[in-house]
C-alpha cells in the first residue's frame, strides 16, 4: 500500500543538522526516532510530507529541507529583551535554556534564554531552535495502511 491521503504512516527515521550534529533519540531499530502520522492531515512537516507521497513499507529516502521548508528563517522580530526580573526569583535564569510561557490566550510558548546581559536585561529568542537550519533525514517507511475512522477524527 502507498502513502497517500488519509493513509497512517509509521516511520523510523534519524535527522541531522548541516554540521552533521544529530539529533539525539532513542535508537529503534537502527534509526534513533520513531513517529506516526495520518498524511494530509498537517501532522508533520509540510514539505517532509510531500516528499513521502507514493513511498511503500519498507523503502528508504533520504531528505533534505532547506530553512524555509523546515522551521523558516530566523526571525529578528522574535527576539526581544526584557528584564531578568520577568523570571520568578528562586528560578535560576541560564544561557541557552530553553523556557515556557503563555501567549495572551493561554497557550504555551517557548523561548531561549540567549543572553544575560550586564545591565540586567535578558535577550530572549521565540524562534524554534531549529530555525534558520537545514534538516536533513534519513527515513524508513515501517508500515502504510488506511488510517480507521477513530484515528480520522483524532485529526
Amino acid at each position: 500500500m502507498k502513502i497517500g491521503k488519509d493513509m497512517k504512516v509509521d516511520i523510523d527515521y534519524n535527522f541531522k543538522l548541516d554540521r552533521g550534529k544529530i539529533i539525539p533519540g532513542e535508537p529503534k531499530g537502527g534509526l534513533a526516532h520513531r513517529a506516526s502520522f495520518i498524511f494530509g492531515r498537517g501532522q508533520i512537516l509540510p514539505a517532509l510530507e510531500q516528499r513521502l507521497k507514493g513511498l511503500e513499507p519498507n523503502d528508504q529516502i533520504e531528505v533534505t529541507l532547506p530553512p524555509e521548508e523546515a522551521f523558516g528563517k530566523v526571525r529578528e522580530d522574535l527576539i526581544k529583551e526584557a528584564p531578568i526580573e520577568i523570571f520568578p526569583p528562586n528560578l535560576e535564569v541560564k544561557e541557552g535554556q530553553r523556557y515556557q510561557t503563555h501567549n495572551p490566550v493561554a497557550e504555551p510558548t517557548y523561548f531561549t534564554v540567549r543572553k544575560i546581559k550586564e545591565d540586567g536585561m535578558v535577550v530572549l529568542d521565540f524562534n524554534n531552535p531549529l530555525a534558520g537550519k537545514k534538516l536533513h533525514f534519513d527515513i524508513s517507511i515501517r508500515s502504510v495502511k488506511l488510517a480507521s475512522t477513530e484515528e480520522l477524527s483524532k485529526t
